[in-house]
């Protein structure tokens, strides 16, 4: 049995400006799974507690007008301090734990983000989020270091247009860059989140669509207007990479050969509407 007390209050001030604050707190309790009570060598650790933590968190939502067109700007902090924590490493795909609750973690971060109509009738957005998590582990004796999960910047961004003479034809484009996400060599607890300078992730997409509009028929459920759209994913083909397979030589050193994900795509799409 868990209890996972949660308190979130928000604030509208009488202000001209239409701005809400919010303020958020919660103390969280998660029960371990099967993957976590299990170890690297097979055992179970049936009396794994639950992972514990505190999370605090602040944010603002503004309304607001730019050039006589509606926007948005939101803007969150927060705070986690987490203990009984089940360290884990990544293991090419695979996630594996340690099974044991000797880990104490905090995390502290920020996240920014603008949307509306930077063209008129279209909706873009820009995402900006940074992100600092630390874990220390009593068996490394490293004290405090990178979790797996710590992307320090990450920046996104879906900006549409149109055609001025004609809004049915549109085009997009989404654009992504996420900072290096930290790596080792497996069973080596001692460059356990060492390095991390080959894992950043950058891709752009660009779309195209056209909307057909079909005259319906009074009184008759009808095709009303078809979309089209083509997207490019990956334009640049750039080659990121999802994990590393550890290849060891004679000497027992170990070599990181990274897997990458697809360089190019291609996506169709249709859809109706009745």
């Amino acid at each position: 049995v868990v209890f996972s007390p949660r308190l979130q209050y928000s604030i509208a001030p009488y202000w001209n400006k239409d701005i809400v604050f919010r303020l958020a707190a919660g103390y969280y309790r998660q029960p371990p799974f099967y993957r976590e009570m299990r170890d690297f060598e097979g055992g179970l650790n049936t009396d794994l507690r639950a992972q514990s933590s505190l999370h605090l968190i602040a944010g603002m939502d503004w309304n607001l007008l730019f050039w006589g067109r509606p926007f948005k700007f939101i803007m969150e902090g927060y705070y986690k301090d987490l203990w009984d924590v089940v360290a884990y490493d990544l293991d090419n795909v695979r996630l594996r734990y340690y099974a044991t609750n000797d880990t104490r973690a905090q995390v502290v971060g920020a996240d920014f983000r603008l949307s509306g109509e930077f063209i008129p009738g279209t909706q873009s957005w820009f995402n900006l989020s940074l992100l600092s998590a630390r874990e220390d582990v009593t068996f490394d004796e490293r004290g405090d270091i990178r979790r797996p999960s710590d992307q320090r910047v990450t920046f996104s961004f879906f900006f549409e247009d149109h055609l001025p003479n004609d809004p049915s034809i549109r085009v997009n484009i989404r654009t992504l860059f996420g900072s290096g996400l930290p790596y080792g060599p497996p069973n080596s607890p001692q460059f356990r989140q060492a390095l991390s300078s080959a894992s950043r992730y950058v891709r752009s997409d660009i779309g195209f669509s056209k909307i057909f509009s079909i005259k319906r028929q009074s009184g008759k459920r009808s095709l009303e207007s078809v979309w089209v759209g083509l997207e490019v994913l990956n334009l640049f083909g750039v080659d990121n990479n999802i994990s590393f397979t550890w290849v060891p030589d004679f000497s027992g050193l170990q070599f990181a050969v990274p897997n990458s994900l697809s360089q190019r795509f291609f996506n169709l799409r249709t859809v109706l509407r009745y």
